[in-house]
Formats: structure tokens, sequence, C-alpha cells
């Protein structure tokens, strides 16, 4: 048997105890609130840093190609430029020929 003291005592000892736990429980409950939402945070910034770096490897890819196109034409320009060279001196050698017959 408790006596009145003891029972109120225990009552208020019981009362802090709860108060403790449950204090106990919303920190817990922030902590992992917090936690959550750094994940996500990282998660987002994970996601646009894999966003940009797939939108820099597509705009070097487009620049590679474009380059490469770039080249090709230079490179038909200079061909047409010396056929075009080519039968501008035959047309001359031929007309020099002409000339000395």
């Amino acid at each position: 048997h408790m006596t009145p003291e003891q029972r109120e005592w225990e009552q208020k000892r019981q009362e802090r105890a709860d108060r403790a736990y449950e204090k106990a429980c919303r920190q817990q409950e922030e902590e992992e609130r917090r936690e959550a939402e750094a994940l996500e945070r990282r998660r987002i910034l994970e996601e646009a840093k894999a966003e940009r770096v797939k939108a820099y490897k597509e705009q070097k890819a487009s620049d590679l190609l474009k380059q490469q196109a770039r080249e090709r034409a230079e490179e038909e320009d200079r061909k047409l430029e010396a056929e075009e060279l080519a039968k501008q001196e035959l047309a001359e050698k031929r007309k020099k020929q002409e000339q000395r017959d």
C-alpha cells in the first residue's frame, strides 16, 4: 500500500516520464522529418545535376556534329574549287595548244 504522498509522488513521476517520452518522440519525429527533407533536397540536386550533365553532353554532341558538317562542307568546297581550277588549267592548255597548232 502507498501513502497518499507516495501515490502523488508516483503520479507526478509518471507524468514527468510521460512528458519526457512525448518530447523524445516529437524530437525523433522532427529529426526524421529534417532527414527526409535533406534527402529530398539532395535527390533534387542530383536530378538537376544529372540534367545539366545530360544537356552538356547533348550540346557537345550537337556541336561536334555541326563542326563535322562544317568540315565536310569545307572539304567539298575545296574539292569543287580544285576541280574547277583543274578544268580551267586544262582549258588554258588546250587553248595554248590550239594557238600553237
